[in-house]
């Protein structure tokens, strides 16, 4: 009976753990908004939170709220930026992360992302990796139409839900390959002036553009807006991506 009982648990995925994940790092005002998008969070759903991050941020964390699962995993030799010039932000550190993700199915969001609705809706077994399209900055531009496409088809790597399988550590490691590549100049791109875009999330798209197995599934916009289509949107807002309310006033933190 016990030889059936796991081959139950393993068929069914009763023992699957499913858990949300924050990936934060460097100058604790970049991450100021996490406590806040907790405390939304919590009142949506009540999945257990692990954070992915660097000896400082475990450090304010573990201060403040001891109930948080810590994978002090961030500040090491891998994480540092190689690409030649100077850049306000390194997402390396984000990329490597996401080697210890925790869980089964991960539920991996920015901390200033905040959620009206909860997003257990959107679990399923019949995707290996979810998220939203990137919203498109560019139509913001005063030489714009407001008819311009308000999306990309790049993903937005602020709310993704990813399953731990094989397919994932296939993508993983071809996301981080790529990274790598043109952080070192072996690739380049042509009409790229610089390496600001070198971003996790374009590494993930570049991925998964070149997987032939990994199955996608691309969430309604809803769950992941943006501040250039707050007033575009023509659904419910479920989770609002942006360190600004939807009426534009900052959002002070806690």
């Amino acid at each position: 009976m016990g030889l059936l009982h796991k081959l139950w648990q393993r068929v069914s995925g009763e023992n699957k753990t499913t858990g949300i994940v924050y990936i934060i790092y460097g100058a604790p005002h970049i991450y100021r908004h996490i406590f806040d998008s907790i405390s939304q969070i919590r009142n949506v759903t009540d999945l257990p939170i692990s954070i992915i991050c660097d000896s400082q941020a475990a450090e304010i964390i573990s201060s403040r709220d001891q109930s948080i699962n810590l994978i002090c995993k961030i500040g090491h030799d891998n994480d540092i930026d190689r690409r030649p010039g100077k850049y306000q932000k390194c997402f390396k550190p984000k990329l490597n992360g996401l080697r210890y993700l925790p869980y089964d199915t991960n539920i991996v969001i920015d901390c200033d992302c905040f959620f009206n609705k909860s997003f257990e809706c959107l679990l399923s077994n019949d995707y290996d990796i979810g998220y939203c399209k990137e919203a498109n900055y560019v139509y913001r531009h005063y030489t714009r139409d407001w008819n311009h496409s308000p999306y990309l088809w790049a993903l937005n790597s602020g709310f993704m839900v990813i399953k731990k399988n094989k397919e994932w550590f296939k993508l993983y490691d071809t996301a981080v390959k790529i990274y790598n590549d043109y952080e070192l100049g072996i690739c380049t791109m042509p009409r790229w002036p610089d390496l600001r875009q070198l971003t996790d999330q374009w590494a993930l798209g570049m991925a998964i553009l070149r997987s032939h197995t990994i199955t996608v599934k691309i969430f309604p916009g809803g769950w992941n807006v943006r501040r250039p289509n707050v007033k575009r949107i023509d659904s419910d807002i479920y989770m609002l991506h942006s360190r600004f309310h939807k009426d534009g006033n900052y959002r002070p933190t806690t």
